[in-house]
């Protein structure tokens, strides 16, 4: 397969081999590349009648004591469900929460470091993706502990940290304690603070800021060829200054045996296909941001039950009293919905 990314012809530049090149920054990329870096989740050999789920059980019983990276998932998956739609990953999140919701000690265990592979993390902006462009004020709709990323770095762990802010700091005190502070909803300010200082604990040379403009398959080495473009001065105010994250102020080549595309998808919001959609009073994101279009509300129409929908909804009740009313429509009962099934109580609706 030929470049399938735009760009130019591939020219002379810093070239790096890696392993494994992984496009964009965000929470799966930081959560994959500490899995690379040695740090994979480990099943605890629990006894089976510490588990109350049946399908859960079962599943530790093939697992316990093994890295997650030693057995197909998807076939131990059977029967659990979640809130979430890959079955893999409601695997991990129920040997996460055993209890389900956040609840019931953890199954997986900080195994002992195996083997680093080789790899390389580009993005254009801060680590942690697009939580660094969201409003900072917005509040999670989850707690905070359920943004952990792999590893003893917790979020938690960041707030007792030297990392923390001092707003960090200030914000546990107020909630009495970190614990208390991550087991509720968080500023999505200190969600990107946390995953930045995430990102700082990685190994040396696993990050390089910039934006992969080709992408090639060269089929007669079994490679991929990657031209990443310096990120541009000004456009992210990043400096690159942590430990970990290069920055290049001419192209750089990467060369790698795999590529993850890890680009997330909050950029990219669902499109009705319909009249009236590209009308400048309609926009596909929460309009929480866009001080003069909320001037001009007075009734809002929220289309959709998914969890932008939900936010929206709550932060225009809390702060935005000039909005008087609030229509929400959506396919099918409640309880069918993706924010129904995440949060299954009457108070929801």
């Amino acid at each position: 397969m030929r470049s399938f990314l735009a760009g130019t012809a591939m020219a002379l530049a810093e070239e790096i081999n890696v392993e494994v090149a992984i496009i964009g920054n965000g929470p799966s990329a930081l959560a994959l590349s500490s899995v690379l870096s040695g740090e994979v989740p480990q099943v605890a050999a629990t006894p089976q009648r510490q588990v109350r789920e049946y399908s859960l059980r079962a599943a530790v019983a093939k697992l316990g004591g093994a890295f997650l990276d030693e057995t197909d998932l998807s076939k131990v998956a059977a029967g659990i469900s979640r809130r979430c739609i890959n079955p893999t990953a409601a695997l991990v999140d129920a040997l996460r929460f055993p209890d389900g919701d956040g609840r019931g000690a953890s199954l997986l265990r900080s195994g002992p470091p195996r083997r680093l592979i080789k790899h390389l993390v580009v993005g254009a902006g801060l680590p942690g993706g697009s939580w660094h462009t969201m409003s900072p004020t917005t509040m999670s709709l989850s707690p905070g502990t359920w943004m952990d990323l792999p590893g003893d770095y917790s979020l938690i762990a960041h707030l007792g940290s030297e990392s923390a802010s001092k707003d960090a700091v200030a914000l546990a005190q107020q909630f009495g304690s970190a614990e208390a502070l991550a087991n509720a909803r968080v500023p999505r300010w200190l969600v990107s603070e946390y995953y930045l200082a995430y990102a700082k604990r990685l190994p040396a040379s696993s990050l390089l800021q910039g934006t992969v403009e080709a992408l090639e398959e060269r089929g007669t080495e079994d490679t991929w060829k990657l031209r990443v473009a310096p990120a541009q001065e000004g456009a992210v105010d990043v400096g690159c200054e942590h430990e970990g994250c290069s920055r290049s102020t001419t192209p750089t080549i990467v060369n790698a045996k795999a590529v993850v595309l890890a680009g997330g998808i909050a950029d990219a919001p669902l499109r009705l296909g319909i009249a009236g959609e590209d009308l400048p009073w309609v926009t596909h994101r929460p309009p929480t941001r866009n001080a003069v279009l909320l001037q001009r509300i007075g009734h809002l129409v929220v289309v959709g039950a998914g969890l932008s929908a939900a936010d929206t909804i709550i932060s225009i009740l809390l702060k935005h009293k000039s909005v008087t009313r609030i229509s929400h429509v959506f396919r099918g009962p409640p309880e069918k919905t993706k924010v129904g099934k995440m949060f299954p109580h009457p108070a929801v609706f």
